[in-house]
């Protein structure tokens, strides 16, 4: 990593040399991130050290870019000029999940075609009723749990809605609907 070189700005720089916030040795910034508050430190960090900055994840740089074209340049060069995180592709491998999130290279470009279709302004314009009515479902479900006093696994139910939503955004098909009309 010491010898990559970013051009922002008719700048070359490396990414050491990015401005970021100070750390511990060997456990660079992971004190700092706390889940539940990581989009409000990375957006404190943003208005701090500008963009793009530098964190450290233990030993590993990792650069943060705040800029939406850069983002999808990124996303267009994938996997030519930038790739993920590469024990992320080898893990999920070994785990037999190699998908969407972790593919690289041949693997990523069917992926990518696919997502790039569903995720098109077309297909989201169309796609706002089928997410209103799961939402509304979704709110249903947390009402009337609600209204009965029982106790919901909110992991759960924030996993079938992310299901719901995923599943009739990249398929077409509402997972729940289906499910009562076959029952």
């Amino acid at each position: 990593m010491a010898d990559l070189h970013l051009n922002t700005n008719a700048i070359s720089r490396k990414v050491a040399d990015l401005p970021g916030p100070p750390g511990l040795p060997l456990l660079g910034n992971l004190f700092q991130m706390a889940p539940a508050k990581l989009h409000l430190t990375l957006e404190r960090w943003a208005r701090q050290y500008g963009s793009p900055f530098r964190v450290q994840l233990g030993t590993i740089p990792i650069t943060v870019w705040t800029q939406p074209d850069l983002f999808q340049t990124v996303m267009r060069e994938r996997p030519n000029l930038y790739r993920r995180f590469s024990p992320i592709e080898s893990a999920m491998t070994e785990l037999g999940g190699n998908g969407l999130f972790s593919a690289e290279g041949a693997a990523w470009e069917p992926q990518r075609r696919l997502i790039m279709r569903a995720l098109s302004f077309s297909n989201i314009k169309a796609f706002y009723p089928s997410l209103s009515s799961i939402t509304e479902r979704f709110l249903v479900r947390l009402q009337s749990a609600a209204k009965e006093n029982r106790t919901l696994e909110m992991t759960d139910e924030l996993k079938r809605y992310t299901v719901d939503v995923t599943s009739t955004l990249a398929f077409g098909e509402d997972p729940q609907r289906s499910n009562r009309s076959a029952g």
